[in-house]
Parts: C-alpha cells; sequence; structure tokens
C-alpha cells in the first residue's frame, strides 16, 4: 500500500536580524576556530603557534625630564593666568566693587569668558589680599628709598610717615572698601585677615628702627604687645577713613597724629615704670629725713 505523499510545508522566511546575528557570530568565531586547526596540524611546529611577545613598556619618567618641566610650566602658566586676571579686575574695583562682577569683568578684558574667574576658588577674598599685598609692597619699597629721611626722625614720627603712606593707597577706593572689610570679617577668611594685619604690623614696627626694640614690658609680652597696639591704631585709623569727608582725608591724618601720640605717652610712662622699684623710692626718701 502506497502512503499519499506528504503536502511540502511552506518555508518560513527568516527573518533579517537572525541572519545578520549568524553572519555575525560566524565572523567572529572564524578567526579563533582557524587558529584552532591550525595549531592541532600535526604539520604545524610550536613555533607557528607560540603567541608574539608583548610590546616593550616606555621607560619611567625620570626626575627632570621634559614631562616633568611641562607640569612645572602648566603650574607657571596657571599663576600668571591667575595674575593677569587679579590685575585686570583691580581695575574693574571703582565700577563693580569687592564682588564676583570685578572678577567676571577683569576675565572678560584678558580676553577669557566671563566664568572664568572660576580659577580663583576663593572668590572675591583674593582680590582684596592681592590689593593689600601690593599695598604692602608699595610701603616697603617707599620706607626703603626714604630710609636716610626718616632715619633723621623721632620714632613716633616714623611710624607716622609709614602709617599715613599705606593709608595714601587706600585713597582710590574709600567709597568700596567697606566690602573689602566685610570681606575679611567672615569667618573663613579671619585667619588669613589677622595673618595679613600681623604682616602689616611687622612692617609699620621696621619702619621706626632700632629705637623702637626698647624693652616696654616683660619680654615674653614686649614683643606681642608693640604689634597689637601698632595694628590697633592703624585699624582705627582705617575705618576713620571711611567716614573722612575733608579734602585730601586731612581729618585722618589728624587722628593718626593723635593716635600716634597717645601711643607715645604710653610707652613713655611704661618705660617710666619699668625703672621704678621700692630701692629707687627709699633713695628718693632717705635725703628728706
Amino acid at each position: 500500500v502506497t502512503r499519499p505523499a506528504m503536502p511540502a510545508l511552506p518555508r518560513r522566511a527568516i527573518p533579517l536580524s537572525w541572519a545578520r546575528l549568524s553572519i555575525s557570530r560566524s565572523v567572529r568565531t572564524a578567526p579563533l576556530s582557524l587558529a584552532r586547526a591550525f595549531c592541532t596540524n600535526p604539520s604545524t611546529s610550536a613555533e607557528a603557534c607560540a603567541l608574539p611577545p608583548p610590546p616593550p613598556r616606555p621607560p619611567l619618567t625620570e626626575p627632570g625630564s621634559a614631562e616633568e618641566d611641562g607640569s612645572d610650566s602648566a603650574e607657571e602658566s596657571d599663576s600668571g593666568l591667575r595674575e593677569r586676571l587679579l590685575a585686570a579686575a583691580l581695575k574693574e574695583v571703582p565700577q563693580h566693587g569687592w564682588t564676583v562682577g570685578a572678577l567676571s569683568a577683569g576675565a572678560v578684558a584678558c580676553g577669557m569668558a566671563p566664568t572664568a574667574h572660576g580659577v580663583l576658588p576663593r572668590g572675591p577674598i583674593e582680590l582684596v589680599r592681592y590689593f593689600s599685598a601690593q599695598c604692602d609692597e608699595a610701603l616697603r619699597a617707599e620706607l626703603e628709598a626714604r630710609r636716610e629721611e626718616l632715619a633723621q626722625l623721632e620714632v613716633h614720627n616714623r611710624l607716622i610717615v609709614a602709617m599715613e603712606t599705606r593709608l595714601n593707597l587706600l585713597h582710590p577706593h574709600a567709597a568700596t572698601w567697606p566690602q573689602a572689610l566685610a570681606l575679611r570679617a567672615l569667618p573663613s577668611n579671619l585667619p588669613d585677615s589677622l595673618a595679613d594685619g600681623a604682616a602689616l604690623s611687622e612692617l609699620l614696627l621696621s619702619a621706626c628702627g632700632a629705637e623702637a626694640d626698647v624693652q616696654l614690658v616683660p619680654a615674653v609680652l614686649d614683643p606681642y604687645l608693640k604689634r597689637a597696639s601698632i595694628a590697633a591704631v592703624y585699624g582705627a585709623a582705617e575705618l576713620y577713613l571711611l567716614t573722612d569727608q575733608s579734602p585730601g582725608f586731612t581729618d585722618t591724618s589728624t587722628f593718626l597724629e593723635r593716635e600716634v601720640a597717645a601711643l607715645q605717652h604710653a610707652a613713655n610712662a611704661s618705660a617710666a615704670m619699668r625703672g621704678f622699684s621700692p630701692s629707687a623710692l627709699l633713695a628718693m626718701l632717705a635725703p628728706r629725713k
């Protein structure tokens, strides 16, 4: 009995994505299968199946090489960029104050994007400290140039000249200087502000000459008391300057002379008290018996 032939089933079309997948798998596995067949062939030598040696590693960078020089030059370029930006921003302070706006305007003046002030992560306080450092350097140069002239003056007059010279550098920014003082008084900026004030006090004390080294109080407190007194007088004069409406800030000069004179009287009284002792008192009263 002959069985009827089964009808032929229709061939299903293979999806195109399956075909691509099978082709890609065959392509990926073809080199591996060929390599295995090649290496399992008895006529193939072991040297032919050996993997090629890895490429040699580049030598380590030696100290003082060109790469390190490049990093040093990059750091120098960063410091130079900060210097240019701060110098340009300082010219914008009369218009924008001690703000981020001055830093952005300075960046634009340098041909950079307004957001380039990001190289100054601490913001406007860096501009304030940059200006103060410039003023200190200008004062140091002025005192060095007038050394012979100052040597002919009394100690308190030397201090007055040094303080007035430093205050004169603030005159162009007297209108916006309260912003700078507010920035300095912030808790995050206070340590640097105290350090800058101590450096300025040291510079003003050095202007008084060797005569200012006379001990007035016990040696443990003497250097700190002198610097603190000078810092207090200069700080008071700087605050007085902010409200001075006199022409040429003459009232500030008068206030400074008065405060330095009071400081001189206190120093003279302290020096006189150091010479006072019970034995000296007995020596004064002995002839009166």
